[in-house]
């Protein structure tokens, strides 16, 4: 098949390849809760009600992966929990750890109570919390590489896209790709569209 793809014989359709990426992955997240009878046939019923609107055009498959996603995480949790369902404690316990799943979760939330007769609503949202969750794991990552105490290039971009969230709450990704990175009393100046950011050197 390379050799095919190599001489021109075959052509690569990228947007197959990603829709069954996509297939695959939604696959891996129904196996996850084999092991729990409930929990597989709520997400089984929320993953049907999901296709319905693919079909309808109005889903594509990687909003479906995306909304599956918390919909998983909070049925392995209530697994954990020796529960059947999902209810107003779970659902407030688990947007706690993870405040930024809030709007994954919605719709989800939406379905059991329409399709399982759940009575749960989403809690009031508290204003930052998604961000200190952020913070706080941007810290706690600062302070393993700072234990890890690496060196050289690739170690440099690593620190500079953490610091470069933490310090100034740019994405991730960003730190990667820098324009410069001029070292300066013990911190680099970042040179991004013409503006500088300043993060401290790991030491």
């Amino acid at each position: 098949m390379r050799w095919m793809q190599e001489t021109g014989l075959v052509i690569k359709d990228v947007a197959v390849q990603a829709e069954d990426s996509e297939k695959r992955q939604i696959t891996g997240m129904l196996k996850a809760l084999e092991g729990d009878p409930a929990g597989l046939r709520i997400l089984k019923g929320y993953h049907n009600t999901l296709m319905v609107e693919v079909k309808a055009g109005k889903l594509s498959l990687r909003s479906v992966r995306l909304a599956m996603a918390p919909a998983k995480a909070l049925l392995l949790e209530i697994q954990k929990m020796g529960l059947e369902k999902p209810d107003q404690r779970t659902v407030d316990e688990y947007l706690a750890k993870v405040p930024g799943q809030r709007a994954g979760l919605t719709g989800f939330v939406r379905y059991l109570r329409e399709a399982h007769s759940v009575v749960v609503a989403m809690p009031a949202a508290k204003d930052g919390a998604a961000q200190k969750v952020r913070q706080r794991k941007l810290e706690q990552e600062m302070l393993a590489m700072m234990c890890e105490g690496g060196e050289g290039e690739e170690f440099l971009r690593r620190w500079v896209s953490v610091g470069l969230a933490y310090f100034h709450g740019l994405p991730r990704k960003v730190g990667r790709g820098v324009d410069v990175l001029r070292a300066e009393r013990g911190s680099v100046i970042v040179v991004l569209k013409g503006r500088s950011y300043w993060v401290p050197l790991c030491e």
